[in-house]
C-alpha cells in the first residue's frame, strides 16, 4: 500500500504571483482511509529507513528470524524530538514517490550512528525515472508537530529550509552522491548500473533541489506560507508544504507501534 490514499489534496499550486520566486505545493495527509490508518503504513514502513532490506534478508537467510528483526528495530530514536523528526522525512520520502513520481535512492537515516540523532548533509535523494537525463533530486526537509496556533512556522521550520540550503556546499553535493552510489541497493537490480554509472564523477546528469516543509493541518496559516513563495536563496528549488491531519499523534503512534514489537 502506498500513500496515495491518504492524500486528499495533492500539489495545489499556491502564492503563485509575480513576486514569487519558486513554485510552493500545497497537500494535505488524511489519518485515516476507509480502514486503513496512516500510523500503520508509517509503522510498515519506517524500519527500512534505518536499515536496508538486504541487511534485513541476510540475517533471515542465515536463520535468526528475531534478531533480523529487532536489529532494525534497535536503531530507532527513542525521544520524541527525533521522532518527530525522522517521521517527517520518512513521510516525505513516502509522498514524493506517490504524489511527484520520484523513486527514493538513500535517505540519511540509513547513516545514523546513534538513535537519538540527525546526521549532517541533505535528508533524501531521489531519481527522477521520467526524464531522459539521468536527474537527481537532493531534498530537504524540516518540520513541526506543534498544533497550537499561532504556530509562528515563519520564524521556526520555514526559514531553517532555507538556511540548510544557502549552507549546503559543493563538496556536501559530491558527499552525498557518492553516498546515494553505495546505497542503491533499494533499486531494482536491472537499474542499479544506470544509476551508479551516473553518480560517478563527469557522468552526464542533472542535479536539483527541493524542499519539504510538514505541519500539522491546523497549523498552516497563509500569511505565514507566503514567505516559502518569495524569500530569496542563492538555489533554485520547489517547496512542498505538506499538512498532516494529527502529526503529533501519528508520529507517537507510529514509533508505539514498533516499540510494541521491538520487546516481543
Amino acid at each position: 500500500m502506498s500513500l496515495s490514499p491518504f492524500l486528499v489534496s495533492a500539489r495545489a499550486r499556491i502564492h503563485d504571483t509575480d513576486g514569487a520566486r519558486r513554485s510552493v505545493h500545497l497537500s494535505r495527509i488524511v489519518r485515516r482511509a476507509g480502514a486503513h490508518r496512516l500510523e500503520d503504513l508509517l509503522a510498515d514502513r519506517a524500519p527500512l529507513f534505518y536499515r536496508s532490506p538486504d541487511h534485513i534478508a541476510d540475517m533471515l537467510r542465515a536463520g535468526y528470524f528475531r534478531t533480523a528483526f529487532r536489529e532494525a528495530l534497535l536503531q530507532l530514536p527513542t525521544s520524541t524530538h527525533f521522532r518527530d523528526s525522522h517521521f517527517a522525512e520518512i513521510l516525505s520520502a513516502l509522498f514524493a514517490e506517490a504524489a511527484i513520481g520520484w523513486r527514493l535512492l538513500y535517505s540519511k537515516l540509513t547513516l545514523l550512528t546513534a538513535q537519538n540523532a540527525n546526521p549532517y548533509k541533505m535528508d533524501l535523494i531521489f531519481c527522477d525515472p521520467n526524464q531522459n537525463i539521468p536527474t537527481f533530486i537532493l531534498a530537504e526537509v524540516k518540520s513541526s508537530p506543534k498544533s497550537q496556533v499561532p504556530a509562528r512556522h515563519h520564524r521556526s521550520c520555514y526559514p531553517s529550509l532555507f538556511d540548510s540550503l544557502r549552507d549546503y556546499s559543493d563538496d556536501d553535493l559530491i558527499y552525498d552522491l557518492t553516498a546515494a552510489r553505495d546505497n542503491i541497493d533499494t533499486l531494482p537490480e536491472s537499474e542499479r548500473g544506470t544509476i551508479r554509472h551516473a553518480l560517478l564523477p563527469y557522468a552526464r546528469r542533472q542535479v536539483l533541489y527541493a524542499g519539504f516543509s510538514v505541519i500539522d493541518t491546523v497549523t498552516r496559516d497563509e500569511t505565514e506560507t507566503s514567505m516559502l513563495a518569495t524569500r530569496n536563496s542563492p538555489k533554485t528549488f520547489d517547496i512542498d508544504l505538506v499538512c498532516v491531519d494529527d502529526f503529533s499523534a501519528v508520529s507517537s503512534s507510529t514509533y508505539n507501534l514498533l516499540d510494541n514489537m521491538r520487546h516481543v
